[in-house]
């Protein structure tokens, strides 16, 4: 790839060596100039010094890939290849010369202007050997010096020909145009990526195409002024007379409109990349892009997170939160706070998928450790639950408290619950994946439904006839009403302040609907509903009549419509159940007190209510769950809420929760301020 001799002459200078030649004769010096520090800016071989002939001999003797390499060596190598392509018309290695100058780009473009003369010379090359087909890549880079030959040439030819401008070829214009604004997205978002968006965009804003318009105006001449300053030509692409429409007005207005459009698309994507080590794409990152290129960028990554995604979901096995916000790229040393379950829920949103710890759904939010479902869904853009959502998830957890309650799940009390979830008619398919979902969470981990039960205290009282109501209606769902199923309800009526006397009245009610007897067992206060084929005895709570001895015990479609009658009364249900981990309440919050302009928050950043209750609770570390239950009631706050707002706060002031653990719940006091005693309590702020 190099002339060696001791002639050869340059064109239009018969008397002179051209500047590539190297010439044996020529003395080297003993030590090198690697840094090109006594080269010239056009250099030739004869003219250089013989401390710069071993540096550059000992670079062509190697694998010439080096790119820490004084590109003025580069250079001189360049000379010779720029003269084999376009002035020996001899040449049979032509191809191979050509390759040889694209792997110098690649190794050497981080320089502009040898990147400049490279591809001027490849554009060269191709113009006098080929034309321009659709799907050509024309490898331009953002903000060129010039529009490349290879792009005017292309332009001219659709302008020649009566063409539409074909999508590759006007990004390729727009981007080197050296008039075009290229933003950051553009230069950070992977090439491939962008084009696409870009033929997109232009298809929507310009269905019919781009055409150039007007035969006439100024020629485009290719005049090639070599790299080493030693030859010009006059290249007549394909032999044709074609226009230069660089100076129109059109296309490149279009063009840029499309472009900066594209760009305004990708600007989340690309703030993202910019916050991923490395500019690696993880679907926390790609999650930000139009719902179009999200699975399809997805699919590219290497260690294949939905491939994961997929397998968990299709084996509704429970995931750590952890491991799930790890596969998203989520931070790893991020808090697992309500704010970051719902950036990881988004996440998975935006790829098809969801998780029962989402806190837009969940009956709270989890917390380190925790485990959630996976399950896929159709809407990418996260919606809030429909008025359907919350009661029907309050029939499934009520469902599963009674169906745990006898220690054994039956297929026929799953069945039931399922019933009630497809039985809704207003619930969206993504909503009932959900809801199932959840029931396979609660069902390998039965400690939710112990925490969801102790809120039913903490309900309206005027919710709690519904709630008992259904209930027992889940109780007797199966027929047959265990003596732990009885000892549960009582106490969750205990729970809710409901006197038991009445639970026995329910239960027949319930049987009577579920064509069952109450007989009495080996422990007197529990009841049992059993088949009526069955032995039968009295209780000490005279039942109701009872079908005749012909009714038969299952569970059909002809129940759905009780189903649905059941679900319409639960829509009445307190809805302040799911209020621990919301950040609004369904229903209109109560007015508070207006408080002196001078108060202000008793704590810096959190609301005065909770401030207040909070100087109650620093007075002692430790607090049994009915007295911290009594004390937030007192305050008119949800005991749940105050839970996760505490914590919530204490989380984004000093990266650890406030209240820990179920009964006793204890105060983490080595955060606060000590109270003075002074009773200046209301004064003290805490601050990060």
């Amino acid at each position: 790839m190099v002339y060696v001799g001791g002639f050869l002459p340059k064109k239009g200078a018969l008397h002179e060596n051209e500047n590539c030649l190297i010439n044996p004769l020529l003395p080297i010096g003993s030590r090198g100039d690697p840094a090109g520090v006594t080269m010239g800016y056009w250099p030739a071989y004869g003219h250089i010094t013989p401390e710069a002939r071993k540096s550059y001999l000992e670079w062509l003797a190697g694998d010439r890939s080096d790119p820490s390499t004084y590109i003025g060596y580069v250079f001189l190598y360049f000379y010779g290849l720029e003269r084999r392509l376009l002035l020996d018309t001899d040449a049979t290695d032509i191809a191979e010369v050509l390759s040889e100058v694209r792997r110098l780009l690649s190794v050497y473009g981080e320089s502009g202007s040898f990147r400049r003369y490279a591809t001027k010379l490849i554009s060269a090359c191709e113009l006098k050997t080929m034309s321009y087909a659709p799907g050509y890549d024309f490898g331009t880079d953002s903000n060129s010096y010039e529009v490349p030959i290879a792009v005017r040439v292309a332009l001219g030819q659709c302008l020649a020909e009566g063409n539409l401008v074909e999508s590759d070829l006007l990004f390729a214009y727009v981007m080197s145009h050296p008039e075009t604004q290229v933003r950051t997205p553009a230069k950070r978002v992977e090439r491939s990526l962008l084009k696409q968006v870009f033929a997109d965009e232009l298809g929507k804003r310009f269905p019919k195409g781009i055409r150039i318009s007007g035969k006439s105006g100024r020629k485009l001449r290719l005049d090639y002024h070599s790299c080493s300053g030693t030859f010009d030509l006059e290249i007549k692409p394909f032999g044709l007379d074609l226009v230069d429409v660089t100076d129109r007005k059109q296309p490149i207005s279009d063009a840029r409109v499309v472009f900066d459009a594209c760009v305004e698309k990708l600007e989340a994507y690309s703030r993202a990349l910019g916050k991923a080590n490395g500019l690696r794409p993880t679907l926390a990152s790609i999650a930000k892009l139009p719902a179009p290129y999200r699975l399809q960028e997805a699919c590219r990554l290497t260690d294949q997170p939905l491939v994961r995604l997929y397998e968990w979901s299709n084996e509704g096995r429970p995931v750590r939160i952890e491991d799930l916000a790890a596969l998203a790229g989520m931070p790893k040393d991020k808090p697992i706070t309500r704010a970051f379950v719902s950036d990881l829920s988004g996440t998975l949103v935006g790829v098809g998928f969801g998780h029962t710890g989402d806190p837009d759904y969940a009956t709270r939010s989890p917390k380190a450790g925790d485990t959630v479902v996976v399950f896929p869904v159709t809407n990418t853009t996260s919606v809030p639950p429909s008025p359907r959502y919350r009661p029907t998830q309050l029939m499934v957890l009520l469902g599963l408290l009674m169906a745990f309650a006898d220690g054994e799940v039956q297929p026929q009390e799953l069945w039931e619950i399922n019933a009630r979830i497809d039985a809704e008619p207003d619930l969206s398919d993504d909503e009932r994946q959900r809801l199932k979902a959840e029931l396979t969470a609660s069902l390998d981990n039965p400690k939710r439904l112990d925490d969801f039960a102790k809120k039913l205290k903490d309900a309206d009282p005027a919710s709690h006839a519904h709630i008992a109501d259904t209930l027992v209606a889940m109780a007797t769902a199966d027929g047959t009403v265990h003596p732990e199923e009885v000892r549960q309800l009582e106490r969750l009526f205990r729970l809710m302040s409901l006197d038991t006397a009445s639970l026995y009245g329910r239960l027949h009610d319930g049987a009577a609907a579920n064509r069952g007897r109450v007989v009495q067992t080996c422990d007197d206060e529990a009841p049992e509903i059993i088949p009526p084929d069955q032995a039968y005895v009295t209780v000490p709570i005279p039942p109701p009549p009872l079908p005749g001895p012909t009714a038969t015990v299952r569970v059909d479609t002809s129940r759905l419509e009780a189903i649905r009658e059941e679900s319409r009364k639960a829509r009445e249900l307190l809805s302040t159940i799911f209020a621990d981990d919301a950040e609004q309440a369904l229903e209109p919050p109560p007015i508070e007190p207006e408080e002196p302009e001078t108060s202000g928050d008793l704590f810096e950043g959190l609301e005065r209510r909770y401030g207040a209750l909070l100087l109650e609770l620093r007075v002692r570390g430790q607090w049994a769950t009915d007295e911290f239950a009594r004390l937030a009631r007192e305050a008119g706050l949800m005991p749940a809420a105050v839970i996760n707002v505490l914590n919530d706060w204490a989380f984004d002031i000093f990266d650890e929760p406030l209240l820990e653990g179920d009964d006793p719940i204890t105060i983490n006091l080595q955060l606060l301020p000590l109270p003075t005693g002074s009773g200046s309590e209301s004064d003290e702020r805490v601050t990060s």
